[in-house]
């Protein structure tokens, strides 16, 4: 959540002053905004959300019934969000919807992800040196839990490099990294899978007791395999 959850507290800020807190999470706030939109045509951001489902909460705990009026202020509007929350792809490949809330046309096949024969992409360490990065088309990028955050491209980085300065080449690759990914399991349906595939974001498959490697899917692969 953009603007929520930074390690300072704003000096205009009194919290002597605040009688409650409620902690919200990114998918429930970013549901209700859209929410806001389709049901009350109030286009506003991620933090409008939050605020509601805050507000929300709040009634519901304190009881307060019917005929009460409550103010609820939607502190941003939707015009920084327009490629990010209101698109199903980015809510899909962030994990915030399901497959199953994206309809599409149903693919006349039992197979599932793991029967697919992706590409083989190295995982890299987020600490990394981008100069051990430039060997390669992509990597995935992990932290040291092994949870996969991210991906980097070899020429990518270089040509951030050529912009920036070549005195960062020593620097890890997190700095360079995108998080605009999807990871999903091998037993996932290949109707599911297509809606991450679709969304033109990489697409990687665990690989079961290997967490040096995973699969990344693109449509040429799908089609070869379901078309063959």
């Amino acid at each position: 959540m953009e603007g929520i959850g930074y390690d300072f507290i704003p000096k205009v800020l009194d919290r002597s002053l605040v009688d409650r807190w409620e902690i919200t999470e990114d998918q429930e706030s970013f549901l209700m905004a859209r929410r806001l939109i389709r049901s009350e045509g109030l286009l506003c951001g991620g933090s409008s959300g939050s605020a509601m489902v805050g507000a929300i909460r709040t009634i519901k705990s304190l009881n307060l019934g019917r005929n009460k009026r409550v103010v609820v202020i939607l502190p941003d509007s939707v015009r920084n969000y327009m490629s990010k929350f209101l698109s199903d792809d980015w809510m899909l490949i962030h994990g915030f919807i399901p497959p199953g809330a994206i309809k599409s046309c149903k693919v006349p096949s039992k197979m599932v992800a793991g029967d697919l024969d992706g590409i083989s992409v190295p995982v890299l360490c987020s600490q990394t040196k981008c100069s051990q990065a430039l060997h390669n088309d992509i990597f995935a990028i992990k932290e040291e839990d092994g949870q996969i955050v991210g991906y980097v491209n070899g020429q990518c980085i270089l040509a951030r490099l050529a912009k920036v300065g070549f005195h960062l080449i020593d620097e890890p690759v997190a700095r360079f990294m995108s998080r605009e990914f999807a990871i999903i399991d091998s037993n996932i349906p290949v109707d599911d899978m297509i809606k991450y595939v679709v969304t033109g974001a990489p697409v990687f498959i665990r690989i079961a007791n290997d967490k040096d490697t995973v699969k990344m899917l693109n449509a040429g692969i799908i089609l070869k395999k379901l078309y063959k």
